[in-house]
């Protein structure tokens, strides 16, 4: 934990972060879509989506683990199959049927967070809008990064990304591959997410559902 940490919870980091992606928004009669990483970039999107006037969305993406490494992402999955892989990956030292067996697994882990969560998303479609995915911050950035791309397949107009904080070498990877990059800090050493709230519990299932009715579908 940091002396000072740089946001007190999820929300008020999302509060800070949608100052920024508002700025950055040079068209404000452009359709934009916002997108969150479950369970923890909810609270974040939140404020976001709000300042934005757009629909609230989520997307489920699971990190493709073996044991005994099981904190180790081998890649990561959404629910609709797009699959990638990690860089470091030496696939052949891995046992091809195991890395497939895992792949399946975290797949129906995504369709089923997924499932939980649909019905309180309007779906709005997201061809020639902006996309905006957010999450509480970004460490390997392998869910991020197939988000971005399961996303890329339903043809935005642009695919933006939006967090807190993450390590300085996950912002130039994802300026790679991403229309627009805003991370508020880059700070190295990173070490984790959780380093830089005061509060950072875990965000459960009835959280991000109360989150979504609020926002979808409650005048």
């Amino acid at each position: 934990m940091l002396d000072t940490p740089l946001y007190q919870d999820r929300w008020s980091a999302g509060e800070a972060l949608a100052e920024q992606v508002a700025a950055s928004l040079e068209d404000k009669n452009v359709v934009v879509r916002v997108y969150a990483l479950p369970r923890g970039g909810i609270p974040v999107a939140f404020p976001i989506a709000q300042k934005l006037e757009c629909p609230l969305e989520v997307l489920a993406a699971k990190k493709i683990t073996l044991p005994p490494q099981s904190e180790l992402a081998l890649g990561a999955v959404t629910p609709d199959g797009t699959t990638v892989w990690a860089d470091f990956l030496p696939r052949k030292q891995y046992n091809q049927q195991e890395l497939e067996q895992a792949r399946r697994e975290a797949e129906s882990s995504a369709i089923a967070q997924q499932e939980e969560f649909n019905p309180y998303c309007p779906s709005a479609p997201v061809e020639n809008a902006i996309v905006i995915l957010v999450d509480d911050g970004i460490a390997t950035g392998m869910t991020m990064l197939t988000a971005v791309e399961a996303l890329r397949k339903q043809q935005p107009a642009q695919i933006w990304i939006a967090t807190p904080v993450a390590p300085p070498e996950v912002k130039k990877q994802f300026e790679q591959v991403c229309d627009q990059v805003i991370i508020c800090h880059t700070p190295d050493p990173f070490l984790s997410v959780g380093r830089f709230y005061a509060k950072f519990p875990q965000t459960s299932t009835q959280e991000v559902i109360s989150y979504l009715q609020s926002f979808n579908f409650e005048e």
